[in-house]
This record gives structure tokens, C-alpha cells and sequence, in this order.
């Protein structure tokens, strides 16, 4: 039976669990264990390496979900050739935790997860939030997350120094935040957009109230630029863990102050966001405000979660578990070295008796 060849480092930051798996990942890529090479059984491992049996249980745990080994009854973990690895990669997914409890991120981050499984392919999901004080992201998980065998990274809203950080390792894919170009996967709102805008046109609309969780910087300019006079109304919940009903009572809030009185209507609302519009869909209600015969009204949705309103909703919609699978399928296509250029995630623009 060989020697393990390395130690613990009981001052070490990283846990025993993953210091003994480092340690015998490196032995067994270094070629110091061969594939079918058998290693020492735990409580051999413990003892050698003056620690309980707890830990290299745990750590043969972690080389067996990176297919590395396989436990045998009876006897220690078996190493594994490369050819009897039983997954195809593993990939990455970098979640922002401020988007925590968004249906559409989860929604898309679901997919692309089921459908990566289905493919034979690993992930390992990680969050990442705001230096206290800052904007750029704490990447400490991220540097942790890739301590794994990595293959892939697939990042959702990412900041500029994430981008900075990813290009460093290897390849990935990012939804948007920060990044652009052939690393970037494209959300093209512009001709759903632009069906909006000649359909305000043909109705007269000059006026149009925005309204959105947080500030949508493309949007606002978007109408501006086309001429439209536009007032803002951002929606900032405080609570970001429970976002989504802090943003529906948000914008219930600012819209019941908003329209008290029914003075002074817009000729367009229109609300960027699903809840936003929940939250100002009920205020509406309950100031006596009609639609669309006192102010026409058009939401950004997500598929699957469109408001109920009494008239139909006129849309842009969005579709987050196609978003999902086009993502997935780029991801494999690229893992397997296929040249796939991103391809722009469909948006439409749906009419609605709320605007007509």
C-alpha cells in the first residue's frame, strides 16, 4: 500500500474534508495513483493522517462526485481512468444574490441546470453579492467555487470585475450584467420594442409613465430618444430577500400617492417589471382609475407570471424557460468545442385590450 503523500494543515484555511480531497485529487492527476489503483481504506486514512474517520468520508464523497473514484464495499475508493468518468464536464453557474427570489432568474437558472444534467453534465451553483460599500462583486466564492474542476462557468448579470476575473480562468457565458460580445448571451428587446413604439405612435401617445424595480437605464432612453415625454417612478424595495412582495407593495405605495386625486394622467403607464405592475395594476383599481379608458396601460412580463388584470394586458413578454434552454444548448454546443455564436433570447410584443 503506498503512502499518502502529503499532510494536514491544521492552520490551513481551507477545511480537513477538502484538504484530504485536495490532496489525493492532485496524487491521482499527478499519476502517484493510477487508475484502479485502490486507496488506503477511511479509518486507514485517519489514522495515518491523525484525524477521525469523519473527514476522509467526507472527502472520498467529494472525489466521487468529481468522478474521480469509486467507493468499493469492503475495500477503498477505486481511482477511475478518464474514460470511466461518468459525466461529460462540469460547469460553473454564478447566481448574483441580489436577483434572490426573481422568478425569471430562477426560472432560468433552473433550466439551464436540468437541462445540463440531461446532457451528462455536472454543476456547482454559487451566489455572489456586493462589497459592502461598493459595486464590484466579492469574488471570494467564485475563486472557492473553482477549486473544483471546472470546465465551464456560466454567470447571470455579472459586474465588470466578475468578467474580468472569468476571461482569467477560461471559457464562459454570461446573461446580461457587464459583459458583451461572443461571451454574452443576447436579450434583443429591440423589435418588441419597437412594435410598441409605432403602435404609441398611431395612437397619439406623448406622455408615457415609466415604472420599474430599480432604474432601466436602455428602456428610459429608449423612449426619450423616440420623443416621448416621460416621467420615472423607480420602485427600490428595501428587503431583497423578499423582494418580490416588498416590490408589489412598493409600487401599490407609490401609485395610490401617484394618483389619489386621478389628476394629472399619462397618456401611457408602463411597467418594466411583473410585480411593479401588480402593485400598480391594484392601485389603479383602487383609486377608481380606468383602464384604458382614463390611461392606457403596457407591461415587460415574464411568461407564466402575466398579471391577472380585468382587460387583457398588451406586453412585451419574455419567456424565461426558452431563455433557459437556448443558454443550456449553448453551453453544451460550446463544451463540445462547437463554434456557436450566441443567439438572441425571443422577445415579443403581445396586444391587449389594455392598449387599444
Amino acid at each position: 500500500m503506498k503512502d499518502i503523500p502529503f499532510k494536514i494543515d491544521r492552520n490551513g484555511s481551507a477545511s480537513l474534508p477538502e484538504q484530504v480531497a485536495a490532496g489525493f485529487r492532485l496524487a491521482i492527476r499527478s499519476g502517484y495513483y493510477k487508475p484502479g489503483d485502490i486507496l488506503p481504506p477511511r479509518g486507514e486514512m485517519a489514522d495515518r493522517l491523525g484525524i477521525s474517520e469523519r473527514i476522509p468520508r467526507e472527502a472520498m464523497r467529494i472525489l466521487s462526485d468529481e468522478n474521480l473514484v469509486r467507493p468499493g464495499r469492503g475495500v477503498g475508493c477505486v481511482v477511475l481512468s478518464r474514460r470511466e468518468t461518468l459525466h461529460n464536464g462540469r460547469v460553473l453557474i454564478i447566481e448574483r444574490a441580489i436577483c434572490a427570489g426573481s422568478y425569471s432568474v430562477s426560472v432560468i437558472a433552473e433550466e439551464v441546470r436540468r437541462r445540463l444534467m440531461e446532457a451528462g453534465y455536472l454543476y456547482t451553483s454559487v451566489s455572489v453579492d456586493v462589497r459592502h460599500g461598493g459595486r464590484s462583486l466579492d469574488l471570494h466564492p467564485v475563486e472557492e467555487a473553482f477549486c473544483l474542476p471546472t470546465d465551464f462557468a456560466f454567470a447571470m448579470f455579472p459586474t465588470a470585475n466578475l468578467v474580468r476575473f472569468l476571461r482569467k480562468r477560461g471559457p464562459f457565458l454570461a446573461l446580461g450584467g457587464d459583459c458583451y460580445g461572443d461571451d454574452a448571451v443576447d436579450i434583443s428587446w429591440s423589435q418588441a420594442r419597437g412594435h410598441l413604439l409605432a403602435q404609441c405612435r398611431e395612437r397619439g401617445v406623448r406622455k408615457i409613465l415609466f415604472s420599474s424595480y430599480g432604474c432601466y437605464d436602455e428602456e428610459l432612453s429608449a423612449f426619450r430618444s423616440a420623443g416621448f415625454e416621460v416621467e420615472n417612478i423607480p420602485i427600490w424595495p428595501k428587503d431583497r430577500f423578499g423582494f418580490l412582495e416588498a416590490t408589489e407593495h412598493g409600487a401599490f405605495k407609490a401609485f395610490r400617492r401617484r394618483f389619489a386625486h386621478k389628476r394629472r394622467f399619462p397618456d401611457l403607464i408602463y411597467f418594466g417589471d411583473d410585480y411593479v405592475a401588480r402593485g400598480g395594476l391594484m392601485a389603479l383599481m383602487s383609486c377608481g382609475v380606468r383602464v384604458p379608458d382614463d390611461v392606457k396601460v403596457v407591461s415587460l412580463v415574464n411568461k407564466g407570471a402575466v398579471p391577472s388584470f380585468p382587460v387583457s394586458l398588451s406586453r412585451i413578454e419574455y419567456d424565461p424557460v426558452a431563455a433557459g434552454a437556448l443558454i443550456a444548448g449553448s453551453i453544451v454546443a460550446r463544451m463540445k468545442g462547437k463554434a456557436d455564436a450566441p443567439r438572441p433570447v425571443c422577445v415579443r410584443y403581445i396586444p391587449g385590450d389594455s392598449f387599444r
